[in-house]
């Protein structure tokens, strides 16, 4: 079935020789839908964290694209400087400002540290949540 501005361009359904098939390029039930989300995510965390630097965006856009189950294994500081192409300091750095900027989760200790996007930022962005830990 045809709608708008497929009508308009293509009055009588065809394009050249073949019929055209609308939607017939999604592999998964509501790409517009993830799209918007991921835009409307963007959106706020733009609005309420507008000083995040281009690492950690990168790094909360892997994230995110992963979903709420996280990438195998979660976020380490080995990945984080993989990704991102910082020192292991520095990658330090940025993951514990965005865990203490309630984006990121943070279990384990030592070498098994692990960072996850928080699900209330996935849902949308909230302000940071209490540190109870002491620096």
């Amino acid at each position: 079935m045809l709608h708008g501005w497929h009508a308009a361009l293509f009055p009588g359904g065809r394009s050249g020789i073949r019929r055209i098939r609308t939607g017939k390029y999604r592999d998964h039930a509501e790409p517009m839908q993830s799209a918007l989300r991921k835009t409307r995510f963007w959106a706020g965390l733009r609005e309420h964290h507008p000083h995040l630097t281009p690492t950690q965006n990168k790094a909360i856009n892997k994230l995110h694209d992963a979903g709420p189950q996280g990438f195998e294994g979660g976020m380490s500081t080995e990945k984080y400087v993989n990704l991102c192409g910082v020192s292991r300091a520095t990658a330090y750095r940025e993951l514990k400002a965005l865990c203490d900027l309630g984006l990121l989760t943070q279990t384990g200790v030592g070498r098994a540290t692990r960072y996850r996007l928080r699900e209330q930022a996935l849902e949308g962005i909230s302000p940071p949540a209490s540190s109870s830990t002491a620096r």
